[in-house]
């Protein structure tokens, strides 16, 4: 989704994402493959799905791009819905902002459907900088994926001839830069789809040509739901699929089966994206009437800044706001006191508060 510098460095304030592990990395394993030693000496999974340079059709069951637009054909309905919630939340989102509220809710349902759970908050946390030195090397590597894939989600552009710079690597995987090529020109051959039937197509192929470790879904989600916010207008730049639903990845059976989970997804992920907006603005119009007693332009700003982010830290309120910083935390207390904000991290340093109801 279309937004703005993101608001998630809590100390300095700055819109920056943390490098991820393969963002200017010198390394030449991707993170997202499997690094056991012991599977290096399996036979290549690969090896047998090419003939002559190029993977055999029958090994691919779903790589005809016609059986997925007669997959389409046989649910405009759906289909329908799923581009009608996509285009409001497009214009919610380009009029009236809100993308930084939305980012890190689907970024802790991708972290949920690849088995790392991890909340919202916490996400947060690591994104400006918190807790990472003291981070367990297991859940460092998670939160590296989600990094990663905040930077690719918000940034909003796809390649699909360039992988290894969406993936972010060192330097390309030569086993797999053939089988990248194949992939590429399968797509573009689908480019007749609609985005969203295009990106459920990106997915199975992805998944079913070994693009990456089949234990791992956030490299095909990110690249799928970009893909899917092609055409849906300046204010989305991904679909919020894993907001909608938790099966979409995990599909299976023909096409259309896989189609309309995938539908669903969208229309369901837009929709609650558009919920989780509206309640911010619910929450806005209580806490200004709740403070109408207070003079100066602070605690507007602190109201503005709480509707447009989930969370809130002293340094974020202070480069948005007209006041200091000892001002502005004066306000953040005084919102904490009259129960509209709450601390959620109970420390002394990177602290942050979120709107209450």
């Amino acid at each position: 989704m279309r937004s703005k510098a993101p608001i998630f460095d809590i100390e300095s304030g700055e819109g920056h994402y943390p490098p991820g592990l393969y963002d200017g990395s010198e390394e030449k394993t991707p993170w997202f493959l499997p690094d056991d030693e012991a599977a290096q000496d399996e036979p290549d999974p690969l090896a047998r799905l090419f003939a002559g340079g190029r993977r055999r059709e029958r090994e691919l069951p779903f790589a005809d791009p016609g059986a997925w637009a007669r997959a389409e054909g046989l649910m405009p309905r759906a289909l329908a819905d799923a581009a009608a919630a996509l285009s409001r939340l497009a214009a919610r989102l380009e009029y009236l902002g809100g993308a930084a509220r939305v980012l890190p809710l689907e970024l802790a349902e991708l972290s949920w459907q690849s088995g790392a759970r991890i909340g919202a908050d916490q996400i947060c946390l690591h994104l400006a900088g918190a807790g990472r030195a003291t981070m367990e090397e297991d859940r460092a590597r998670q939160m590296a994926g989600l990094s990663w894939s905040a930077r690719r989600l918000d940034a909003g552009r796809f390649d699909p001839s360039d992988l290894g710079s969406f993936l972010g690597e060192g330097e390309a995987v030569p086993d797999l830069a053939e089988a990248r090529v194949d992939w590429a020109e399968r797509l573009d051959a689908a480019d007749h789809l609609h985005p969203l039937t295009r990106a459920a197509f990106a997915f199975a192929l992805w998944q079913g040509m070994g693009l990456s470790s089949s234990t791992r879904v956030l490299e095909p989600a990110v690249m799928a739901s970009l893909i899917a916010a092609e055409g849906q207008g300046r204010g989305v730049t991904y679909v919020p699929f894993a907001l909608g639903a938790n099966r979409y990845l995990t599909a299976g059976g023909p096409p259309d089966d896989r189609l309309a989970l995938w539908f669903q997804a969208a229309e369901r992920g837009a929709k609650r994206a558009l919920m989780e907006l509206e309640r911010a603005r619910t929450w806005a119009g209580k806490a200004r009437a709740a403070t109408t007693d207070l003079s100066g332009r602070g605690p507007a700003a602190l109201i503005d800044l709480f509707e447009a982010s989930p969370f809130v830290s002293t340094a974020l309120a202070v480069k948005h706001g007209p006041n200091s910083r000892a001002a502005t935390q004066a306000n953040l207390n005084l919102f904490e006191a009259r129960g509209l904000i709450r601390e959620i991290t109970g420390q002394g340093r990177f602290r942050l508060w979120r709107a209450v109801g």
